[in-house]
């Protein structure tokens, strides 16, 4: 893979609609932040690995926000798992993609909103890119993984697997205000625990509600709660 100073991305800012939000001083301080593939068909690198690196295989139009202050539009996004990046598509169909260490971003696309920066999990700080479930003075993340397995042979009544992709549990992630998102475990216990600063009748609402924080959409609207103007 190489940097390079990538015209595309240009045609890709004209497409905004909100002229309003353009504030860019200079289209070279974004080619630090394009990484351009040599393979056109980028797929067949993983054509003969079982599994996808992706959380889903197409590119999906979406809309990517740049330091709060540069919209872009119909920009065909997918998400990597495996390298943690966002790439995207030009019009000569090759896939690059966005270098996140410096520049602030969001992405939508799919239903999904996925925000690259750091967070803790295992008793460590990471970087990475995270789907943003909910968002107020209390906001809920999500945090997806894969890893590559090399093939192995039979062994015994074991049988031989090819090179394969596999996915890890995903985790979730709470922050309080602009706090740095920790994972929580999925349990009622510890979630519960987390929540109740913010609601204390957290576990009464989850009960009328009939609400079970182990599953993604009742966990969503726990947060919700959380973060509701009720008492």
């Amino acid at each position: 893979m190489q940097r390079i100073v990538f015209l595309a991305f240009v045609l890709l800012v004209a497409q905004s609609v909100s002229a309003q939000s353009f504030v860019i001083g200079d289209i070279s301080t974004l080619s630090d932040h394009i990484i351009y593939r040599n393979s056109k068909n980028h797929a067949s690198i993983y054509d003969n690995i079982d599994g996808i690196p992706y959380l889903t295989a197409e590119f999906i139009q979406g809309e990517v926000l740049i330091s709060d202050s540069l919209r872009i539009v119909n920009v065909p996004l997918r998400y990597n798992i495996l390298n943690d990046k966002i790439e995207f598509r030009n019009e000569n169909d090759q896939v690059l993609e966005l270098n996140m260490e410096e520049l602030g971003y969001r992405f939508w696309f799919d239903e999904h909103v996925f925000v690259p920066g750091s967070y803790v999990a295992d008793g460590e700080k990471k970087v990475g890119i995270l789907e943003q479930l909910d968002e107020g003075r209390l906001s809920l993340f999500k945090k997806y993984s894969a890893e590559f397995k090399p093939a192995t042979k039979a062994i015994g009544f074991q049988d031989a697997e090819p090179d394969r992709i596999e996915r890890k549990d995903e985790i979730y992630l709470l922050a309080e205000g602009q706090g740095i998102p920790k994972a929580i475990k999925a349990n009622k216990k510890e979630i519960f625990a987390a929540l109740k600063p913010f609601k204390s009748d957290i576990e009464q609402f989850a009960k009328s509600e009939k609400l079970n924080p182990r599953k993604e959409a009742d966990f969503i609207e726990l947060v919700r709660y959380c973060n509701s103007a009720e008492n």
